[in-house]
């Protein structure tokens, strides 16, 4: 769920955001809801994309009985 996924660390998304200019958010809808939320939007569909791409993760079935355990995105 994108409401899950945290920005940390984060030192710069592109040309026109630096933390020397602006608040870093903590959460997405904070980055999501500011004034550069475009550009959010833009670095992580571009991340996810890069998850994507490079085959890190796989998509399977869970098992009758099995808890799956949770996991989240940090940036």
């Amino acid at each position: 769920d994108i409401d899950d996924i945290y920005f940390a660390g984060l030192s710069s998304v592109g040309p026109d955001i630096s933390l020397n200019a602006h608040t870093t958010p903590e959460t997405t809808e904070e980055a999501f809801s500011g004034s550069d939320a475009r550009s959010w939007q833009a670095a992580l569909t571009e991340e996810l994309q890069s998850l994507v791409d490079n085959d890190v993760y796989e998509i399977v079935l869970i098992p009758p009985g099995v808890k799956p355990i949770t996991s989240k995105i940090v940036m």
